[in-house]
C-alpha cells in the first residue's frame, strides 16, 4: 500500500505541471505558443465558473483551475487530454511529452475514478486545499496552487493520502 500511496502521490504531482488558468484576460494560447486552439469562448468560461461557484468552489485563481482540472480528472482521459492541450506551456511538454501525462492520468482514473468535491479546507488566491471524494467514497486531500500573479499560472496539484485504521477502527464512516 505504501508503494501505490508513493505512485499515486508522484502521479498527480506529474499531471500539474504550469498549466495557465482561463482568465478572461489570459492571452490568446496560440500566440504564447500553446499547442492547441484557442480559449473557450467568454461564455463557456461564465458557464463553468458558474458550476463551479454552485458546487461550492471559491472564486479565486486557485479555486478556478481546482474545479476545471477536477472538472477534467473527472470527465476521461479525452477531456484530461484537451485540458492539458488547452492549456500547458510548450516548454511545459518539451520537458514531458503527452504521452507521459495520460499514462500518468490513467493510472490515477483507475485508482480513484470520477473525483467530487466534499469540502474546501483552506482558501487563499493563489493555494486552495480541497477533500476531494473519489468514486469509493474515500477522500484524498489535494493541493492546488497558483501563481500568485496574473496570468495565474498553475504550479502544482498534490494529494495526501488520508491512512486508515489505527485510531479504533475506520468502518461505518
Amino acid at each position: 500500500m505504501s508503494t501505490r500511496l508513493t505512485t499515486s502521490l508522484l502521479t498527480l504531482l506529474m499531471l500539474a505541471t504550469v498549466v495557465p488558468a482561463r482568465t478572461a484576460g489570459a492571452a490568446d494560447p496560440k500566440a504564447a505558443g500553446k499547442t492547441a486552439s484557442a480559449a473557450p469562448p467568454k461564455d463557456s468560461v461564465q458557464a463553468a465558473r458558474a458550476r463551479a461557484l454552485k458546487d461550492g468552489w471559491p472564486d479565486t485563481p486557485a479555486g478556478r483551475f481546482a474545479y476545471a482540472w477536477v472538472e477534467a480528472f473527472s470527465t476521461g482521459e479525452a477531456a484530461m487530454q484537451s485540458f492539458l492541450e488547452t492549456h500547458i506551456r510548450k516548454e511545459s511538454l518539451e520537458k514531458r511529452p503527452m504521452k507521459e501525462r495520460l499514462a500518468t492520468y490513467r493510472a490515477s482514473y483507475e485508482k480513484l475514478g470520477a473525483l467530487t468535491l466534499a469540502s474546501i479546507e483552506e482558501s487563499a488566491p493563489a493555494e486552495l486545499t480541497a477533500d476531494l471524494l473519489a468514486e469509493d467514497a474515500t477522500r484524498h486531500r489535494f493541493t492546488f496552487k497558483v501563481d500568485p500573479q496574473p496570468p495565474h499560472y498553475l504550479i502544482s496539484v498534490s494529494t495526501l493520502e488520508q491512512r486508515h485504521g489505527g485510531h479504533g477502527g475506520g468502518h461505518g464512516h
